[in-house]
């Protein structure tokens, strides 16, 4: 469970563990006073402030599943901010991990929704493992007095309201999912596009993509908890549906019943109890196997977050390497000419397999006043990115979007790749006008 604790904060699950025990408690507490009940029964008086009195905590039970299900959202998007935090912002501005393109796809599925749901999952599963341990507990201390056991009207009463509140609020249930869910598509969906705006070394894009990131995931938060929230709502409803018919049954029984001994023995006998126990056994040992399920599946994630560095430097073979024609006897030389950014457009040329695009990289390593633009960019520019645009306009609002960022040292990998004649003179113009008061290094495709 190492992979999947590390991203969970221990305040917060230890204040949800406190509510599940606050809870399981009032269960314990319920039964408690339905034994007292029946124990009581000879004293009117004694007999109906036990029954009220189990018949409050058994309401105020579910109460406390809605607070835990909302600290159970908050603490798994909490676990996925962290998760993100070390496993995809922490490599920014290494520009020789973007170059492991092979890796790309793994390693975007391992950051997305399945890391999240994976999360999300050993929370719910951990916490069901608490409860249904501390109700077995609870319910062998309390001698397996139990609320169980009612009459046929009553069970078809509570049917017949539960199927009519689930038909009147399951609507608007589902649309709080759906809005949901909606969020935490156009969420995965940004961080597909975090390849490019993160582990390049563009400051000001970096800035923007984080500012968004934060606005999408906050958003997915605030609808994923009012979702979890209506749900446990329907579900609390739905249990005052079921359970009330059931417990006014029992307490009009009881209380007609009051000279019966044998039918308030049999009403409140521990056998159904002590079956429930048996079954939440079952459950524990259920929840037990997802959540090591669970915990392999999430390894693999982990595992797909990895991707090996390698040094830059050793991949461009700078004998086959010219800038405006010009030859350099190692890498340091090639550097030293863009240190005191000169102004003009240089030309990046040499043979197939020489290490152009990783020349640039390097720049864009090792210069802080460098920006990177990738053959086809898709980078977030202010608040908002252009892949929707054609290839020209594309790439001309990139380079519009540079030459006004205060990087003065502008790196353009093969921006020429995939340019008709007509946008191919456009772009080219106004890269010349741009080179007039920055640096352009470029690496060219024809």
């Amino acid at each position: 469970m190492k992979h999947l604790t590390h991203y969970i904060e221990k305040k917060k699950l230890f204040f949800a563990f406190l509510l599940i025990t606050i809870q399981q408690l009032l269960n314990a507490l319920g039964t408690y006073a339905l034994a007292k009940a029946g124990l009581s029964f000879e004293n009117r008086e004694k007999f109906v402030l036990w029954t009220l009195a189990s018949i409050l905590l058994f309401i105020l039970s579910p109460v406390i599943n809605i607070f835990i299900r909302r600290i159970e959202s908050i603490l798994s998007f909490d676990a996925y901010r962290i998760f993100l935090s070390e496993n995809l912002f922490s490599k920014s501005g290494n520009s020789s991990l973007w170059q492991s393109k092979n890796l790309k796809d793994r390693f975007l599925a391992s950051i997305g929704s399945d890391a999240s749901d994976y999360l999300g999952l050993v929370l719910f599963i951990s916490m069901d493992i608490y409860s249904f341990v501390l109700s077995i507990v609870l319910g062998v201390l309390t001698l397996s007095f139990t609320i169980d056991m009612s009459l046929l009207p009553a069970f078809t009463c509570s049917g017949i309201l539960s199927f009519l509140v689930y038909r009147k609020f399951s609507k608007k249930v589902e649309a709080l999912y759906h809005v949901d869910q909606s969020a935490r598509t156009a969420l995965i969906g940004h961080l597909l596009k975090s390849w490019d705006n993160v582990l390049l070394r563009n400051s000001n894009i970096l800035q923007n993509y984080q500012n968004s990131f934060i606005q999408k995931i906050s958003s997915a938060q605030s609808r994923a908890i009012k979702s979890a929230t209506a749900s446990e709502l329907l579900i609390f409803v739905l249990g005052l549906a079921t359970g009330l018919p059931v417990l006014l049954s029992a307490s009009w029984i009881i209380w007609n019943s009051v000279s019966n001994t044998q039918v308030l023995i049999a009403l409140l006998a521990t056998l159904p109890r002590q079956l429930n126990i048996l079954g939440v056994f079952r459950n524990v040992f259920q929840s037990l196997t997802s959540l090591l399920s669970v915990e392999a599946k999430f390894s693999v994630l982990c595992e797909g977050t990895v991707i090996p560095g390698r040094k830059l430097e050793e991949a461009i073979k700078t004998d086959l390497i010219t800038i405006n024609q010009n030859s350099f006897s190692d890498i340091k030389e090639m550097m030293e000419k863009f240190e005191e950014n000169p102004t003009g457009r240089f030309e990046v040329r040499g043979a197939n397999g020489a290490g152009k695009s990783t020349f640039l990289l390097h720049l864009n390593h090792r210069l802080d006043n460098s920006v990177y633009l990738p053959t086809h960019p898709d980078l977030m520019i202010g608040s908002e990115t252009f892949s929707t645009r054609s290839s020209g306009e594309n790439l001309l609002a990139h380079i519009e979007a540079l030459a006004s960022a205060k990087e003065e040292i502008i790196l353009l990998d093969e921006w020429d790749a995939n340019l008709d004649a007509e946008n191919l003179q456009i772009v080219n113009t106004r890269i010349n006008q741009i080179a007039k008061t920055k640096t352009i290094v470029e690496v060219r495709h024809r």
